[in-house]
């Protein structure tokens, strides 16, 4: 696997500093990918950043350098791999000169004034081992998209440092803490922060962020975002009483990848994305088009001391969250939102990237906590085909899931799984290839075998195919209303109706509806027998009456009689008769018990205890 690394370290507080200065990894990129998910994030002041190869540490060769507005991007084969937004902070525009700046280039030298800026080291690709640094004054060559081309493989970098004029390794010697970088480097992190200069007189400081700033940043995801959103991510304190404060805004880039400095504050923290106009802001996966985040989308998340960096990822299945916890507080968000996840079979729902269905890297048969929970993402597409939008259609599953008291777990009842699987059916419906990859996925995430099963049945009933369902298959998909007097009546309606108005717990459901609205109802105007009456050809009960909303009057029924006495009694011309082999007598039979049954359609029937 060839994998590379954001790295991170403290600037040196003067040139040729030995202080021990520690390494963090900021986040690793898969580079087998098709299309692999770039490291986001805030740059700080007094912070030095490189991108290395993660097994040997060594700087990544051949990179590409683009400003763009405020941020950094680092490129790769044409593939933006880090993203350090805010570089450029308290800078002029891209391509323009800075106060004070040669236009040769500058050799750093001992002795020069370090920078109270970010700046990213590289491998510049010359022959004496010396290596390219960029800070926030750095200029660049303006390109044609506005951005500036800052340095590229082949050109000279503005400028150079050569770390053996500071008593430090050469470039082939700077790692994270590997042998080659031990000893001169203390494990490799000193070289990067002693080098931390200016690029040039003039430069200066970022009074905008401070290194005890708390950054939240993340992707988000309701489908891959596009290029031209206009996104923008709130960010509100929840206080102890449960009010949310508005702390900052930030924007969201082409990638769905946002990052925000909330200064000091620690705490309990609310996500808002919304959209502040009417373009498209991301790839729907059920539809296949462009459309705009038509509901706000909210993650509840903890940031917790200073200088902090936390990953905050906005989706669909963290606004289902937010929506369980109606009192967020410190203690319970991080439960809810690892309980909620489980719920769908997915790990960590806030930090995870997600991998869509629509992404190059996408398969079916990947494993990864990305993929799933891009699958449960796409099933929650799809049922925004059959609800109407997306904030009915979280707002329904949201409402059909139970969080424990301790919130240590979260479940999901029969109504939220039928209606899943009916959202990833009809994003397999859609997409070609799939061979219903997300509806199996999504099934066995969530354990949604029955449900899925009970709507096959019933579908294929409905095509004039298979078994009857029975109440079992009606139970699994949450239907209400079915019964062991009215199942016939039910299946008679589903064989009737068509296989496209069959195929959804909700079309089921106003099937249902139907026959218990338009119920055959058998009255009997008398229900007595008078004792020691002659029997003769029969006694008449009284007379029967069906009223079957499928029926004209009473032509065409058939009726029929059940019960422990049937024997003695029978229905002539739509009367009941008492036909039994002696006369009633109360002291030796007080009561009779029959059923008389309207048989209507195919097998419906109707039976009434008279």
């Amino acid at each position: 696997m060839s994998t590379f690394q954001l790295i991170q370290t403290d600037a040196a507080t003067a040139v040729g500093s030995r202080a021990p200065t520690k390494a963090v990894v900021l986040g690793s990129i898969d580079k087998t990918l098709n299309a692999p998910f770039a490291v986001v994030v805030q740059a700080l002041p007094h912070k030095v950043y490189r991108l290395v190869e993660a097994q040997t540490q060594q700087l990544v060769k051949g990179q590409r350098l683009v400003r763009k507005g405020k941020n950094l991007l680092v490129e790769v084969d044409g593939t933006v791999m880090a993203n350090l937004t805010g570089f450029f902070s308290n800078d002029a525009a891209p391509g323009s000169a800075q106060p004070g700046a040669t236009p040769e280039q500058t050799k750093l030298a001992p002795g020069a004034q370090t920078s109270s800026g970010a700046q990213y080291v590289f491998d510049a690709e010359l022959a004496d081992g010396s290596y390219g640094l960029i800070s926030h004054t750095s200029q660049g060559t303006a390109i044609a998209d506005g951005s500036a081309l800052m340095w590229a493989s082949g050109q000279t970098p503005a400028a150079v440092v050569n770390p053996q004029a500071y008593g430090l390794a050469p470039i082939t010697a700077l790692g994270g803490g590997g042998a080659a970088g031990a000893g001169a480097l203390l494990g490799g992190a000193a070289a990067v922060g002693a080098v931390a200069v200016a690029v040039a007189a003039g430069g200066t400081s970022d009074a905008a962020a401070s290194s005890k700033d708390n950054f939240v940043q993340g992707r988000i995801t309701a489908g891959d975002v596009v290029k031209g959103n206009d996104l923008e991510v709130e960010v509100y304190a929840i206080g102890a009483d449960g009010n949310s404060t508005l702390l900052k805004k930030g924007d969201v880039d082409d990638t769905g990848a946002y990052s925000i400095n909330i200064g000091s504050y620690a705490g309990a923290v609310r996500l808002k994305v919304k959209s502040l106009g009417s373009a498209s802001d991301y790839k729907d996966e059920a539809t296949k088009n462009e459309v705009n985040l038509s509901t706000d989308l909210e993650a509840l998340a903890v940031v917790s001391g200073s200088s902090s960096v936390v990953t905050i990822n906005i989706t669909p299945l963290t606004h289902v969250a937010s929506l369980k916890n109606e009192k967020p507080t410190t203690s319970n968000i991080a439960a809810i939102n690892t309980a909620v996840g489980e719920a769908f079979g997915v790990a960590n729902i806030i930090a995870t990237t997600v991998i869509t269905i629509d992404n190059p890297s996408y398969s079916s048969t990947d494993t990864s906590s990305g993929k799933k929970y891009g699958d449960v993402l796409a099933a929650l597409s799809g049922l925004d085909t059959k609800t109407g939008g997306t904030e009915d259609s979280l707002k329904t599953v949201a409402d059909n899931i139970t969080v424990s008291t301790d919130s240590s777990t979260a479940t999901l009842n029969e109504v939220a799984k039928a209606k899943l699987v009916e959202g990833a059916q009809a994003v397999d419906s859609n997409t070609s290839g799939t061979t219903n990859a997300v509806t199996a996925s999504l099934t066995n995430l969530i354990g949604a075998q029955p449900q899925k099963a009970a709507l096959d049945k019933i579908a294929a009933y409905a095509d004039g195919g298979g078994t009857a369902p029975g109440l079992a298959d009606y139970t699994a998909l949450g239907i209400t209303g079915v019964n062991n007097d009215n199942l016939n009546d039910v299946n008679a309606k589903v064989s009737d109706a068509a296989k496209t108005d069959a195929d959804e717990s909700r079309e089921v459901q106003a099937l249902v509806n139907n026959v218990n609205q338009s119920r055959t109802v058998i009255t009997l105007t008398a229900n007595a027998l008078i004792e020691n009456t002659s029997i003769g050809t029969g006694i008449e009960v009284g007379a029967l009456t069906v009223n079957d909303p499928d029926v004209n009057g009473n032509t065409g029924l058939v009726l029929s009689l059940g019960g422990a006495d049937a024997a003695a009694f029978a229905i002539r011309s739509g009367t009941l008769m008492f036909i039994g082999t002696t006369s009633p007598d109360f002291e030796t039979k007080p009561s009779y018990s029959v059923t008389v049954t309207h048989h209507c359609r195919s097998l419906a029937r109707v039976a009434r205890h008279v």
